[in-house]
């Protein structure tokens, strides 16, 4: 079965980037830990803090916004 990054509406904080990328790719791991190390990696490691934005924000734009059904035939 293909994985498909959808932005998870119902778990979000800003965009729900990150917790349809836990959904999709780290299942098992909790998504508030995920959180927390996505913001203190960013931070730590500086130089890459614009390229993390960046991305995030072009995840935010392309990945699509889930609505139940999509989440339900995911599961």
């Amino acid at each position: 079965m293909e994985k498909k990054l959808i932005r998870d509406m119902d778990r979000k904080v800003l965009g729900g980037v990150v917790a349809g990328l836990q959904r999709t790719y780290a299942p098992q791991m909790d998504l508030s830990l995920l959180r927390v190390l996505v913001a203190v990696g960013s931070i730590l490691l500086l130089p890459i803090t614009p390229a993390v934005i960046v991305a995030y924000g072009v995840l935010w734009i392309v990945a699509p916004r889930s609505d139940r059904r999509s989440l339900q035939s995911l599961a």
